[in-house]
């Protein structure tokens, strides 16, 4: 398998498919003890109390006084194969830094087709874009609701610009709008 160095946060991570963790019987929340040997990094498992690290929620970001070697990064996949859950909780398509709900809007503000996303985003295979167009329909009210949250916080801050500042009335003053 080949895969990408990619950035978690304020570190790194790899990702990998489940057939993957499947040949190596690893499931999400399981420990693995990560080292180093002649370059190359080995990753194997540990016995501990499943789904330890199942949740977004539980990662917390390595001290950089430790090694990369000691950190344990939790790996938070989907059923859909190209999607991915973000230290934020956030599903991503994987191995980018596109969220789902981008994908999303796309079909819904726009109307654009699987093809057009892709002609329009030609960094994500079709593969992609059908798993996020997947997920969000099985997960349709959770983004919807993230959606609509998004519009109310859009609104907010065009309120505040539009009404009165400060800075606002200090520019009206010097003639200057």
């Amino acid at each position: 398998m080949l895969t990408v160095i990619q950035k978690w946060g304020d570190s790194q991570g790899l990702h990998f498919t489940k057939s993957i963790l499947d040949k190596a019987h690893l499931s999400i929340g399981d420990e693995v003890k990560v080292t180093v040997q002649e370059r190359q990094i080995i990753v194997k498992s540990r016995t501990i109390q499943q789904n330890q690290y199942n949740t977004a929620q539980n990662y917390e970001p390595p001290n950089p006084a430790q090694s990369l070697e000691k950190h344990v990064m939790p790996v938070v996949a989907t059923r859909h194969e190209h999607i991915t859950i973000n230290k934020n909780n956030v599903p991503m398509i994987a191995g980018t830094n596109i969220k789902v709900v981008e994908v999303v809007l796309d079909k819904i503000a726009y109307g654009w087709s699987p093809e057009e996303i892709h002609f329009q985003h030609p960094h994500l295979t079709l593969g992609q874009i059908h798993s996020a167009l997947a997920y969000y329909w099985d997960h349709q009210e959770e983004i919807d609701r993230d959606i609509e949250q998004r519009l109310e916080f859009v609104e907010k801050l065009r309120q505040e610009a539009t009404g009165h500042s400060k800075f606002k009335a200090r520019l009206k003053a010097k003639g200057l709008i």
